[in-house]
C-alpha cells in the first residue's frame, strides 16, 4: 500500500521537470543564437573597415609615390570592381610659409561606403610637395 501512495503523489512531477528543462534550454539556445548573429554582423563591419583602410592605404601610396601634387584639387570617384560601393575623396590645399611661397600641399584623402543605416568613412591627412609649373 505504501508503494501506491508514493506513485500517486509523484504522478505529475516528471511533466513539471520536463517543462522546466525545455524552458531553460530554449532560453539558452535563444541567447546563443543571438550572440552568433551579433558576431556575424560584427565580422561584416570589420570586413568593411579593413577593405576601406586597405583602399585608402593604396590610394595614399599611389599619391606619395608621385611626390608632387597640384593645389586646389577636389576629386570624388568610385573604386573599380569589386569595390564599387567604396568612394574616395581627395582634396588638396596649398600651405603658405612666411615667405609667401607655398611649397607644401595639405592632402586630405577619405574613403567612404554605405551601410544599412548610414555611411562609414576613414580619412587621413598628409603633406606633399606642390607641383611647380
Amino acid at each position: 500500500m505504501s508503494r501506491n501512495t508514493i506513485t500517486k503523489n509523484n504522478k505529475g512531477f516528471l511533466l513539471v521537470e520536463v517543462l522546466v528543462t525545455v524552458v531553460i534550454l530554449s532560453v539558452g539556445l535563444t541567447l546563443i543564437a543571438r550572440s552568433l548573429m551579433t558576431g556575424i554582423s560584427s565580422l561584416e563591419v570589420i570586413k568593411q573597415y579593413t577593405t576601406g583602410y586597405s583602399l585608402l592605404e593604396d590610394k595614399l601610396w599611389y599619391l606619395e609615390n608621385k611626390y608632387f601634387i597640384d593645389a586646389g584639387l577636389k576629386l570624388e570617384e568610385k573604386f573599380p570592381q569589386p569595390y564599387q560601393d567604396f568612394k574616395y575623396t581627395l582634396e588638396t590645399e596649398n600651405i603658405k610659409d612666411e615667405s609667401g611661397k607655398g611649397i607644401l600641399n595639405k592632402v586630405f584623402v577619405s574613403v567612404n561606403w554605405p551601410t544599412k543605416n548610414n555611411r562609414r568613412e576613414i580619412a587621413i591627412v598628409t603633406y606633399l610637395l606642390n607641383k611647380t609649373k
